[in-house]
């Protein structure tokens, strides 16, 4: 038997029209139980006790939730923080979850970051700053597999891969000494070389451990482009994967003269707070309400 179950799972809705894509997005918790039979795995969310369509789901274009990119120019930094997903434990109880989001120290840190509204041909600067503690180590760990081994607290990184501080001139560095590498990446975005993202952009806390191909702290966006619901998310080499579980990404949504996000938009175009995005993510979660990845046997 095998149990599935998809928390803050992510949803996209495309339509086609004049040509042009308009996305609606929605956030939701869903929770499956495919085929029951069998106990929640030990030390994971049970999933049976989930309760259904009992949380509100949010909206990314609520005001309170976009970045004010009214200057050109923002500070966006990573760090940590918490996220409530509707998760109970087996006593009905709701549990937080510990990420790793995009925000600011006022606004803080959150999963999904928060979401950037702007205009097409409208250029934005974006500092992108690495603010994870260095002392919390890697967010993401193993647990108590039984009979395969106990890796409680392992970190779920595979340093025997192609990866940020395994290049020549970074083996030494260290998650535990030098902090997590990120680098934020616009998905759509038609972003000049230099503020791509690309894998080997990538730094640690502080800027102190920069990539082989890193630039500036400063990214600059034209937004030369159509209307689009784009997303941001890390991008750092070999971590990828992992950065993303732990809570980078968000909406990145660019308007324009027709698709203007307003309710009197020329496409006649649900406007908020009728559109809402939506993102479908598949999550694992630890019986505490941690963030679960599976690399290790059992």
């Amino acid at each position: 038997f095998v149990t599935f179950f998809f928390l803050q799972s992510t949803f996209r809705i495309a339509m086609e029209r004049t040509n042009r894509y308009i996305f609606a997005f929605l956030t939701t918790l869903l929770t499956v139980q495919l085929v029951t039979g069998e106990a929640a795995s030990p030390g994971l969310a049970d999933p049976a006790v989930q309760a259904f369509f009992s949380t509100e789901v949010p909206n990314p274009l609520d005001p309170s939730f976009v970045f004010d990119t009214s200057s050109g120019s923002i500070q966006v930094s990573v760090s940590s923080g918490t996220a409530e997903t509707g998760l109970m434990n087996s006593n009905g109880e709701s549990l937080t979850t510990p990420i790793w989001g995009y925000g600011t120290d006022d606004l803080g840190h959150t999963w999904p970051g928060r979401t950037f509204e702007v205009r097409s041909f409208e250029s934005v600067s974006i500092q992108w700053m690495n603010k994870i503690p260095i002392e919390d180590g890697f967010l993401l760990t193993g647990k108590d597999n039984g009979e395969f081994g106990d890796f409680t607290g392992r970190s779920v990184v595979d340093e025997s891969l192609h990866w940020a501080y395994s290049l020549p001139g970074y083996t030494e560095y260290t998650i535990e000494n030098d902090g997590t590498p990120i680098v934020v990446h616009i998905h759509g975005e038609h972003s000049d070389a230099p503020y791509d993202g690309n894998p080997e952009y990538f730094f640690s806390p502080g800027y102190d451990v920069r990539g082989p191909q890193w630039v500036e702290e400063v990214y600059h966006y034209e937004n030369d482009q159509p209307a689009a619901a784009l997303w941001y998310h890390d991008h750092a080499l070999g971590i990828t994967r992992l950065n993303v579980h732990a809570g980078m990404a968000g909406f990145y949504i660019i308007r324009d003269d027709k698709d203007t996000g307003k309710p009197d938009n020329p496409l006649k175009l649900p406007a908020y707070p009728y559109e809402i995005p939506l993102v479908v993510q598949d999550r694992m979660y630890k019986e505490n309400g941690e963030l679960f990845y599976p690399p290790f046997p059992g």
